[in-house]
């Protein structure tokens, strides 16, 4: 009796270590560069801030990132929608890269901008773009978006997390009314824009909007829509807190960073596999829909400026991402469309040290300083246009 309970007490001991090491080996990068810096971190993950704010305020939800409409379909009247922003006037929790939760509020389309007093409406200066334009990772008034607002107070953010070019197009044609743009800023990322335009091409609503003729008819729908994916996402919340493991996390979170790990170098080692013709082909795909948005802006009184935003490994010894190898093809492109070009990676390289503006010196979204730099380089460019 006392080796069988010795054996099992070796086991615990055994299993206990293992998750001690396991949290040490599946702490984030920034966090382990935090402590080395002594940068204070919040260690809790997204749900558990989201739980804990829930407990004064039910009004409290994650950033829903647009592929999610995807694999969890919304209905409306039995048929599938796909919405162009989160859950609609509620607080909103981002990511975590600098030792802080982002934070934002929503308006009654789900994106993060504040009540709208009164802007004049052919005056209004609008923003399509993803994660980096919605202002993930940093907090209010620190965002490039928001740093922009602040010069220019007619500011409509339609950026999104998770967003691709169709959902930048679709944005487009269901949020901006004929008449109330003055331009139209088109964030494009070259870390992903193009994955995600792949990835959206082969959804049976979002290839549609390359017809001009179709829309979903958001915004006359807006609360039915906003109802819906308050529900889902409400549904969601509940599920992941009941199947929340609340034994060895540690482990279980090591475990599904390596299967990550592996998933990625497997599509890395596919998309070599595939060659240079479909990235010539998603850039020739991207060129289509960047000419529509330029042709809708137009027609609804506006110009449309191309902004184009670098990513880490562009100043890092490590390879770029596949998009980012389109960059050339991409600029030349969009230069012969006649749109006028913002490249961030100019002003990126004027600074002493690109790496230090984003979080941390490490991957990521950019840091504070990051976004000012970007920020300042666009009101430049607007400046410049007398935009």
């Amino acid at each position: 009796m006392p080796s069988i309970a010795l054996t099992a007490l070796s086991a615990l001991v055994a299993v206990l270590g293992a998750e001690w090491i396991a949290g040490e080996f599946a702490r984030d990068p920034a966090q382990r560069e935090a402590a080395r810096l002594g940068i204070g971190w919040d260690s809790r993950d997204r749900l558990e801030v989201i739980m804990d704010k829930r407990q004064a305020d039910p009004n409290w939800f994650p950033a829903i990132p647009a592929n999610t409409y995807l694999e969890r379909p919304i209905l409306l009247e039995g048929k599938r929608i796909v919405p162009l922003g989160g859950v609609a006037n509620a607080h909103v929790v981002g990511c975590n890269e600098n030792g802080y939760y982002s934070t934002f509020s929503t308006d009654e389309r789900g994106l993060n901008n504040p009540a709208v007093h009164g802007a004049p409406p052919n005056q209004r200066v609008f923003f399509l773009g993803d994660s980096f334009t919605q202002g993930d990772c940093l907090r209010p008034g620190e965002t490039l978006v928001d740093r922009v607002r602040s010069v220019r107070p007619d500011i409509v953010n339609l950026g999104s997390g998770g967003n691709g070019p169709l959902f930048q197009l679709a944005g487009i044609r269901e949020y901006i009314e004929s008449g109330e743009v003055h331009v139209a800023l088109w964030m494009y990322y070259e870390g992903n824009d193009l994955d995600d335009l792949v990835r959206d091409s082969g959804d049976a609503i979002l290839i549609r909007y390359l017809d001009k003729a179709f829309s979903q008819g958001l915004a006359p729908r807006q609360a039915e829509v906003n109802a819906a994916v308050r529900a889902m996402v409400e549904g969601r919340l509940h599920e992941r807190w009941l199947g929340r493991s609340r034994v060895l996390p540690n482990l279980r979170n090591l475990l599904w960073q390596v299967r990550q790990q592996v998933g990625g170098r497997l599509e890395a080692s596919r998309d070599a596999a595939q060659g240079s013709s479909d990235a010539t082909s998603s850039v020739a795909l991207f060129l289509e829909v960047i000419a529509l948005a330029r042709d809708e802006v137009a027609e609804k009184g506006g110009t449309l400026l191309f902004v184009y935003l670098p990513e880490y490994q562009r100043y890092s010894w490590g390879q770029l991402s596949k998009g980012a190898r389109q960059r050339d093809a991409v600029l030349t492109g969009v230069r012969k469309l006649g749109i006028p070009v913002v490249d961030i990676d100019e002003a990126f390289r004027r600074q002493p040290e690109p790496l230090d503006h984003f979080p941390l010196g490490l991957k990521g979204h950019y840091d504070a300083d990051g976004a000012a730099v970007a920020s300042r380089a666009i009101l430049v460019a607007l400046e410049a246009a007398r935009i």
